[in-house]
This record gives C-alpha cells, structure tokens and sequence, in this order.
C-alpha cells in the first residue's frame, strides 16, 4: 500500500514539474513578443522624431492652438512633480509591505523547518532501529550457524516492520516538503496579486495576508 502511494506521489510530482515548465515556456514566449513590440515602436518613435527634439522644444512653452513651435516644459514639469507625489505615497506603503511580508514568511519557514526537523528525527530514529535490529539477527545467525529459534520469526517481523516505517516516513517527509513548497508560493501569489491590485492600501495588505493564512 505505502508502495503504491509512494508511487501516485511520483507520478503527481513529475505532472507539477511538467506543467511548470509548459508555464514557463509560454510565460517566455509572451514576454518575447511584447518586449518586440514594444522596442519597435520606440524605434519607429525615435527614428521619426529625434530629428526635432532640441533644447528649446525641452525648455519652451506650448503656444496657442495654430501656432508653429512651442515646447514641452509644462508637460516635463508636470511629469515630475506627479512622479515624486506618487513616490512619496507609495514608498511608505511599499516598505510596509515588504517589512509585512517578510516577517510573515520567515515565521511560515521556521514553522516548516520544526516540522521537517521532527520528520528527520523520526526516520533517524527508525533506521538507528532497524540497524540495531539486523545486526542482532547477523550476529545471531553467525553464533547459530543458521539454526532459526521460536523466536526468529518475531524478529523478522520486527525487522520488516521497521523497514516499512522507514520507507514511509521518507515518502512523509518529501510530501511534506512538497507541499510547504506549494504552499508557501500559492500564499506568496494571493499577497503579491493584492499588492499589484488598483488602489491599493494597508488595509488590503492585511485583508490579503489573512486569505493567504486561509490558502491550505
């Protein structure tokens, strides 16, 4: 049964992988083709319009509808006084967020390391067993030359038995190794679609937390 389940594991960790990378692969794919569109209308851009940007079209004013020349002065100053607003109310938030979510995934790492800590102590424990058990069925065969006693086939048993637990708690802990994997990143996904979100706020920062908390 442990056999079977080891091996449904197997297989649902290989179909993960795939998908992974098919995800990837189209991940890579749309980014190529945007980045081209995007480089060659800045190309067209420049190449159309270098030719008539000058210090006095930096500097100069519009002038009236129907007018020839004129400059972008207003718009440059405009841009830059609507940049720094921006930046001196998002980086508080941001820096919130980050400090927020930092400590959030450290306590979330320190829990799945006691765990897998635990897990490691167990299959220690199991194989120090094991190895204690066949050593004294080693050492017995050597001193009886083979002859089995009533109580050889209890040790047997034993010895099958701890080599069973051993091999379940090793498929245990890659599972749960897995899934502190998923998990972790499906969490890390609801945080950041939150913070990448319209209008977004601490409010939304913690309301997002707690649906990551629920994430199992």
């Amino acid at each position: 049964m442990s056999t079977f389940s080891a091996e449904a594991d197997r297989r649902r960790y290989r179909i993960r992988k795939a998908t992974e990378r098919l995800n990837t692969i189209g991940i890579m794919l749309c980014t190529a083709v945007t980045v081209f569109f995007l480089f060659a209308i800045l190309g067209y851009v420049a190449y159309h319009g270098a030719s008539a940007i000058d210090w006095k079209f930096l500097t100069a004013l519009p002038l009236p509808p129907g007018e020839a020349g004129g400059g972008i002065a207003n718009a440059l100053v405009g841009s830059a006084l609507v940049v720094a607003a921006a930046t001196l109310m998002a980086m508080p938030i941001g820096m919130g967020a980050a400090i927020f979510i930092n400590d959030s995934l450290r306590r979330r790492n320190e829990q799945a390391r006691l765990t897998t800590d635990f897990l490691r102590r167990e299959l220690a424990r199991a194989e120090a067993e094991l190895n204690e058990a066949m050593a004294k069925v080693t050492e017995f065969t050597r001193e009886n030359r083979g002859e089995l006693p009533s109580d050889m086939t209890t040790h047997l048993n034993r010895l099958e038995r701890l080599n069973a637990e051993r091999k379940s708690l090793i498929a245990q802990i890659s599972d749960v190794e897995e899934r502190i994997d998923e998990l972790q990143a499906r969490r890390e996904a609801v945080i950041l679609d939150a913070c990448k979100g319209k209008g977004f706020t601490l409010d939304k920062l913690k309301k997002a937390y707690k649906d990551a908390a629920k994430v199992s």
